[in-house]
């Protein structure tokens, strides 16, 4: 197995334009002190920070760290955090009830950049548990539910999370990943039709259908971007119509979806970052791709042998600064990867969808 993905990377770098990295210089940040994987990575409020379990890890440089329990409670899991300033911001999931496996959501907030949290008993209900929150501005701000079995719920808040009201409920589907953005918001689910969008957070609609479910979605400038299990997409009109993604550089058995979690894509600037590997048939084997035209075209930037870890788990990407930072089982790497640069690759897509 080990020589089939060689040759199949020999035969990518034979056709690879010039932005694949040669030798790349991973720099490990963090070990966690507990053995926690952040389950996510998100920069806001000028802070770097993941969620796992009952921890919290909150940098405020990328390079010293700190890693907080949120609750002293094995039964935990959180599942997202927003920071609204260094010391201001919450997180959610749920806990795992004993009995039957039952969820029951839960949202924190915290006013010490994460040294402590107040269990806020808002959004709280049996069988279901919060997977996403993000705020679009100091004051509004949005949480997604998923129920137990089917079923997806969106909060919104208006007062920077003292009140929170449904703004769209379904028992159709569940989500899968969701960007809130201040104006265009985005959440993908697991059965069709995938993506719902809004441009206000209160009116939402759903999009034409692309070919499964999303795996990521991002919101960038006015445009979704979206990866599903073997394809990229993109939509400019709020998903009333598609467009694929050119991936023809990326080789045969590219596998655009090989991070662990939802949080494998990001991007400032129109400059995209996104875990993606290569299928051999058995396994994926992750590496990074690149767009510099907000997600119309890809190129290899790490292949899969170049990455810091062999076991291939990577739970979340996030680019801040001029470095790309991943979360890799118990530790957090960083790559140089320069300042975002104008978007001057641009690419017609490749066909309409």
């Amino acid at each position: 197995r080990f020589l089939l993905i060689i040759v199949i990377i020999g035969f990518i770098m034979s056709v690879a334009p010039s932005p694949v990295m040669a030798s790349p210089v991973w720099e490990l940040q963090y070990c966690t002190q507990t053995g926690m994987i952040p389950q996510m990575l998100r920069v806001s409020g000028g802070v770097l920070y993941g969620v796992s379990t009952r921890y919290f890890i909150i940098s405020p440089d990328g390079v010293n760290y700190q890693e907080y329990v949120v609750a002293n409670c094995d039964s935990l899991r959180l599942c997202s955090a927003f920071m609204l300033t260094p010391s201001v911001g919450y997180c959610c999931g749920c806990f795992v009830l004993s009995d039957n496996n039952l969820y029951r959501s839960v949202l924190y907030k915290t006013v010490n950049g994460g040294q402590s949290w107040t269990r806020t008993y808002q959004l709280e209900r049996n069988r279901c548990f919060l997977k996403h929150i993000q705020f679009v501005s100091p004051q509004e701000g949005y949480v997604v539910m998923k129920f137990d079995f089917f079923g997806i719920r969106i909060y919104k808040t208006i007062n920077a999370g003292q009140d929170w009201s449904i703004v769209f409920e379904s028992e159709i589907s569940s989500p899968s990943c969701a960007d809130f953005q201040p104006n265009l918001k985005a959440v993908g689910r697991i059965l069709s039709p995938f993506i719902i969008t809004s441009p206000d957070g209160q009116s939402w609609q759903e999009a034409v259908d692309i070919t499964s479910y999303p795996s990521y979605i991002m919101v960038s400038a006015n445009r979704i971007i979206t990866a599903v299990a073997q394809s990229v997409f993109y939509s400019d009109n709020q998903g009333a119509s598609w467009s694929l993604a050119d991936i023809s550089q990326l080789g045969a058995d590219f596998s655009p979806t090989t991070c662990l979690t939802t949080c494998g894509l990001s991007g400032v600037s129109g400059n995209l970052y996104m875990v993606s590997g290569i299928w051999d048939g058995n396994n994926d084997h992750p590496g990074i791709v690149r767009s510099l035209n907000n997600g119309a075209s890809w190129q290899w930037l790490v292949l899969p042998t170049e990455m810091p870890d062999a076991s291939g788990q990577i739970y979340g990407i996030v680019y801040w600064g001029e470095y790309i930072y991943i979360s890799f089982h118990a530790r957090i790497y960083r790559l140089h990867v320069g300042p975002p640069v104008a978007n001057n690759d641009d690419v017609v897509s490749v066909a309409p969808v």
